[in-house]
Formats: C-alpha cells, sequence, structure tokens
C-alpha cells in the first residue's frame, strides 16, 4: 500500500509497478515541483535464503530497468548489515548481507540514519515478543542527492498499532524560500481555560493600579501586559500539553542510556537490558495511544459539531486546506 499526502504532493504517484508480488513496489512522485523522485518500498522475506534470493531479483529487476532506478529504498529489510544492530550482537548470513551491499553499491544508496547517528548511538525498530532480542530491521537507504536535503531521521512510535517502529526522515525542497516560525498566537484551548483568565485579570489589575503614578507611560504598560499574557500563556501551554510529551521524552531518554550502557560480552545484562527497555517501549506506546485517541476524538467531535457551518473553525480548516495545497508553502515532504 502507497499512502501520500495530496496537499504535499499535487500528482498521485506515477509509474506503479509491483516488482515482487506482496514484497516489493517502485513508484515515482512528483517532488519537488517538475522533479521526478522513484522510491522503492520493500517488504523482505524473512528465512536468509529467500532474503538473498529477494535482493538478487530487485538487483536483476534495476539493471533491466535503468529509468526507474531508485532514488530510496525503504521498508523492512528482514535482515541486518551490521552486529551492532542486533542485541545481542549476532551476524546475519554472509550471502545475504553480500548481496544486499551489492545492491547498494550498484544504486550509490547508503543507510543514511546510521550516517547521522553513528555508532555508538543506537536504536532499534523491532522487539521479539518475548524481549529476547531487538533488531533494526526497517531501515531508509538514499543516495546522495536526496541526502544533501534530508534531515530529521528519526526512529519513532507510530500512531497506528503496530510491534515495529517506524524510520522517518524529512526531505526538503532547496528552491522553497524560507519560511519564518509565524507569529506568535495563544493556543486555542487556553480561550477555554478559566485559570489562563484568572491570571491575566490578576496581570492586568496590577498594571492598572501602576497607572495611578504621575509618571507611567501607558505605551510601556500595554507592553508590559502583552509580554505578560506572552509569559503566562507559555507556561500555562506547558502544564497543559506538555505533559504527555515530557513523560514521552523522559521514558525515551532512559531508555537510550540504557542501552548505550549495556554489556554486549555480558548475556545476563543483556537479557536484562531487553527486558527493562520491553517495558519502557510498551509504556511509550500505552501513551502515544491514549493521545492519538484523545487528538482523533477531540477532531472528529469538533467536525461533527462545527464542521457544517460557517465559523471560525471552518474558516480555519479552508486555510489549512489553502496552505498546504500552495506550492511555496510546501518545503518539506516527510517519507517514513
Amino acid at each position: 500500500m502507497i499512502v501520500t499526502n495530496l496537499n504535499k504532493i499535487h500528482k498521485a504517484p506515477s509509474n506503479i509497478t509491483e516488482i515482487y508480488p506482496g514484497r516489493a513496489i517502485s513508484y515515482t512522485i512528483n517532488w519537488p515541483e517538475n522533479t521526478q523522485t522513484n522510491l522503492l518500498t520493500i517488504y523482505a522475506p524473512n528465512t536468509p535464503l529467500e532474503n538473498t534470493s529477494f535482493w538478487n531479483l530487485i538487483s536483476t529487476n534495476i539493471k533491466e530497468n535503468l529509468t526507474t532506478k531508485p532514488d530510496m529504498i525503504l521498508g523492512n529489510f528482514n535482515m541486518v548489515e551490521d552486529t551492532k544492530d542486533c542485541l545481542p550482537p549476532h551476524p546475519d548470513p554472509t550471502s545475504t548481507v553480500d548481496t544486499l551491499q551489492a545492491l547498494k553499491l550498484e544504486t550509490d544508496i547508503t543507510d543514511r540514519w546510521r550516517k547521522a547517528n553513528p555508532h555508538p548511538e543506537c536504536d532499534f525498530t523491532f522487539e521479539q515478543p518475548a524481549g529476547s532480542s531487538r533488531l533494526k530491521i526497517d531501515r531508509i537507504y538514499a543516495n546522495e542527492g536526496l541526502t544533501n536535503r534530508a534531515l530529521n531521521w528519526k526512529i519513532e512510535n507510530p500512531d497506528v498499532p503496530t510491534d515495529h517502529q517506524l524510520v522517518s526522515v524529512k526531505i526538503y525542497n532547496l528552491n522553497t524560500p524560507h519560511i519564518g516560525c509565524r507569529r506568535w498566537v495563544i493556543p486555542l484551548f487556553l480561550l477555554k481555560d478559566n485559570n489562563f483568565f484568572n491570571k491575566l485579570e490578576e496581570a492586568g489589575l496590577e498594571i492598572q493600579t501602576n497607572t495611578h503614578h504621575v509618571d507611567t507611560n501607558p505605551q510601556k504598560n500595554l507592553n508590559s501586559f502583552i509580554e505578560s499574557t506572552r509569559t503566562i500563556a507559555n507556561c500555562l501551554e506547558k502544564i497543559k500539553a506538555g505533559k504527555m510529551n515530557s513523560t514521552i521524552r523522559k521514558l525515551i531518554n532512559s531508555r537510550t542510556k540504557i542501552l548505550q550502557k549495556v554489556n554486549i560480552n555480558n548475556e545476563a545484562d543483556v537479557a536484562h537490558t531487553n527486558e527493562t527497555t520491553n517495558l519502557i517501549t510498551l509504556r511509550i506506546q500505552e501513551i502515544e495511544k491514549m493521545r492519538f485517541k484523545k487528538n482523533q476524538m477531540t477532531a472528529k467531535a469538533n467536525w461533527h459539531l462545527k464542521g457544517e457551518l460557517i465559523n471560525k473553525y471552518w474558516c480555519a480548516v479552508g486555510r489549512k486546506m489553502i496552505r498546504y495545497r500552495a506550492h511555496l508553502l510546501s518545503p518539506v515532504l516527510r517519507v517514513r
């Protein structure tokens, strides 16, 4: 299945070719505008012999169709090139690794997440159900042309239920003019927060008291009130919106530190590390599922109540659609 955001890419994927039924599909996207980018999405077989045959088939197909030579290969490779990409470390069959490396040389692609996160940095995309091992079998390989425009290589939990984590990257359109972070606005959810208005009232009364002095400047008082409003809003936004994000961030940092400190030569330490990090990952997934369901329910409720009426919500949704469809305001393509 290919999922594309037509608000970012104005044309549906073309040259869709199923190279290996259920395992490999190649396609072309028109991004940046008037530029063709060839992608190959794969789900490699699990057994070493079939995995080796799979890469041979892909290599043969690319040689026969040089016009669709992939700029990027992404998906579940079901093998690792480096023993450090699994815990406990173990090598995959040499024949499988050699076949994939030959394909990489032919297409001039490399594992760019690893380039952006060199050893000893380690992260994994799949955990065995029993927590006995961890593997980085989901990867994105890209050529130099795409890499020069790519940032934010990540391994993260997806919003949908799955036993894999997703590798993602943002690819930038260098022909797009720089767009800043725009003007700061008060988050909409604070406009329904009584605590926010109580604090604003206190700040306003304090400034109003100061206006009785002869040497006070009304413009300075107004500026002070605006700055106080901004400070109060920022603090409350972090408190209300940042609890889940902060918890997830702390859990991810803890997991990373544990993985970096593991003694790979000690089986007991490796087993304990896998068990601990597996529990941390499950906790992260639980929190993200809660956040996703909450956002989903809020979006559905807003659309049900306000989506068919002419109001601020309806206008805001319309503005977002127009902004997304404008070429100059779509400088980034996210691949995952």
